[in-house]
């Protein structure tokens, strides 16, 4: 699975390391669909229409590990619309960003492809979101 920051936190954390303030963690943070991955400098092709729309996501507290990764991973269900007269297609990335439409995508992930048809309705469970800093 390739994953990734986007070059936006990427230059958040550099500007920070050399003085420059870090800006204000988002009130919210949603998770939007992909079907053509971005990578780390946007891109990519996100769902649009037939009732899609970003759903918000919340996360637990981080997971330190000797040695290895730090995760946190998702607290809740993200349910997504059902999509609406039509599917949505081969969903095979996702994106977190920090506005439910337009704003800054903060990470990405490819996925394993999930195709979503008319009258399918997403679900992330709790737990199945994580963002993972090595």
């Amino acid at each position: 699975m390739a994953q990734g920051k986007s070059n936006v936190q990427e230059d958040r954390v550099l500007n920070w390391l050399k003085g420059t303030a870090f800006p204000a963690a988002p009130g919210t943070l949603f998770v939007g669909l992909y079907t053509t991955a971005p990578d780390d400098t946007g891109g990519g092709v996100e769902v649009s229409g037939n009732a899609y729309a970003r759903q918000s996501i919340t996360f637990g507290a981080i997971t330190n590990v000797a040695n290895g990764p730090d995760t946190m991973s998702s607290n809740a269900d993200v349910l997504f619309p059902i999509a609406t007269p039509s599917g949505w297609g081969t969903i095979v990335a996702a994106g977190l960003f920090d506005a439910v439409t337009a704003g800054n995508m903060i990470y990405w992930a490819t996925i394993t492809n999930v195709t979503i048809n008319a009258g399918d309705q997403l679900k992330v469970a709790s737990g199945n979101a994580t963002v993972t800093e090595d």
